[in-house]
């Protein structure tokens, strides 16, 4: 199955946190850090501010939580190049902490 060059931006979200991090609170917390953490970028390099991610899906959330991510999540994070992953996860982190600053 090839993957969905879209899938992050359509799928996924950022939300704020402190500049602590919010390892704790991510949706892909328990699942293979080389594979999915490892691809994104959760904290801006410049101010310090740092995201947690989720699904849009709530249900997806869930199963991701218990190990078993959406196949077109592990489609996307298997064959996307890190370097694609690392721009689009900054644009989607950058887009949140923009709209969470303007609240």
């Amino acid at each position: 199955m090839a993957y969905v060059a879209n899938w992050f931006k359509e799928n996924m979200q950022a939300v704020p946190c402190s500049s602590v991090g919010g390892c704790s609170f991510c949706c892909l917390r328990n699942l293979d850090r080389m594979k999915f953490c490892y691809k994104l970028h959760c904290c801006d390099g410049e101010k310090g501010d740092t995201v947690y991610w989720i699904t849009k899906n709530p249900e997806q959330t869930r199963e991701a939580l218990m190990g078993q991510p959406p196949l077109n999540m592990v489609d996307w994070f298997n064959h996307v190049p890190i370097e694609y992953a690392r721009e689009v996860s900054s644009e989607v982190l950058r887009r949140a902490l923009n709209e969470d600053k303007q609240k």
